[in-house]
């Protein structure tokens, strides 16, 4: 009765409620569900109080998910970056080791330079020779092991950037990676979203003609409560049997007869009477 009286949602509500999804749809009619079907049909209500806190997991879970992916793609990224580090670090400290024996090497030259343009006697400048010949072995060794370490410095020089270079290649492999996979996670997300909001509105139309159902048949059912003889006026045939059964189908599931202040079935001896 009070839904036909001008209580049903209008257009506008009905169009908040789809767009909002099924919180708004609980929100907009939760008054109309506590009032109208808590009683009636109360695993209806139930099932749509399922359904929105269902819903609402499943996005918390999806949430938590690339929350979590992202957390991982961060922590080796940070990982790799630290390694670079590193290894920057310690092509510094072998650039440096470099500078300060090149230093060296360049000073000593210039010592034995100065010390072959001074005057010497005959027998300093023999022992001299002899000494300078002495020490040629020795000046030699030392030369091959300088330009060995040398070369074993470059080759490792030439080691860390070829590591460098991998590592540099590998971060924006993972870049890429992590792009792409949010690019199809937001685009998966927002089909399933479409989708959703699709399933959510049919549901939505087909629980309102449902409902519109309801207030139809109440409607109906309380106008031959009030006038008995409205049920047989449009009977083809004055198929009285047909009439009552029909009657009957109408009436039981959504109104009590005994709520009348004179029952359907003395209206109807009454009519018979007649």
């Amino acid at each position: 009765m009070e839904l036909s009286r001008g209580r049903r949602p209008s257009v506008e509500t009905r169009s908040s409620a789809v767009s909002g999804g099924w919180e708004g749809f609980l929100r907009v009619y939760e008054p109309l569900l506590r009032r109208e079907l808590s009683q009636r049909h109360p695993e209806f209500t139930r099932a749509l109080h399922q359904l929105e806190r269902d819903t609402r997991l499943e996005y918390e879970r999806q949430n938590a998910q690339v929350l979590a992916t992202l957390r991982l793609k961060d922590k080796r990224i940070s990982e790799l970056q630290k390694v670079v580090s590193e290894q920057h670090e310690q092509l510094d400290v072998l650039l440096d080791e470099l500078e300060r024996r090149a230093t060296t090497v360049e000073a000593g030259t210039q010592v034995e330079s100065g010390q072959q343009n001074e005057p010497r006697k005959v027998e300093v400048a023999v022992v001299s020779v002899q000494t300078d010949v002495a020490e040629v072995p020795q000046t030699d060794a030392d030369t091959q092991t300088e330009m060995t370490e040398e070369s074993e410095v470059l080759v490792g020089l030439e080691k860390l950037e070829r590591e460098m270079k991998m590592l540099e290649e590998r971060n924006l492999a993972l870049e890429k990676e992590l792009q792409r996979h949010l690019s199809k996670n937001e685009a998966q997300e927002k089909t399933e979203d479409a989708q959703r909001r699709m399933e959510e509105r049919a549901r939505v139309e087909a629980c309102l003609e449902t409902l519109q159902q309801g207030v139809d048949m109440m409607n109906l059912s309380c106008s031959c409560v009030d006038n008995p003889l409205a049920l047989f006026s449009g009977l083809p045939g004055g198929n009285v049997t047909r009439g009552l059964r029909t009657h009957s189908c109408l009436v039981r599931p959504h109104h009590h007869l005994c709520t009348a202040p004179v029952p359907l079935i003395h209206d109807l001896e009454a009519l018979w009477t007649l």
